[in-house]
């Protein structure tokens, strides 16, 4: 009987996981999905833009000289 219900529960669960990547394969077929698709492209091309910035305090990739952490703690000087 034990055995039979766990079998069960996985026939259950293989027809949620199929019906699943059904409807995720359909949204991305969809518009949603390309604009969904095009919004993740600007985001790493936005990542790799700001990669390029560095900070003129310490010298490392990835914020400006206000957001620096080193600039923070000694504060800004006028």
């Amino acid at each position: 009987m034990r055995l039979n219900e766990g079998a069960e529960e996985e026939k259950v669960m293989n027809k949620k996981i199929e019906m699943f990547a059904r409807r995720f394969k359909r949204f991305m077929k969809s518009n949603k999905g390309i604009r969904f698709q095009k919004m993740e492209e600007l985001k790493l091309k936005y990542m790799k833009e700001k990669d390029l910035i560095i900070c003129y305090e310490c010298k490392k990739l990835g914020y400006i000289k206000f957001d620096c952490p080193q600039w923070k703690k000694k504060g800004p000087t006028k």
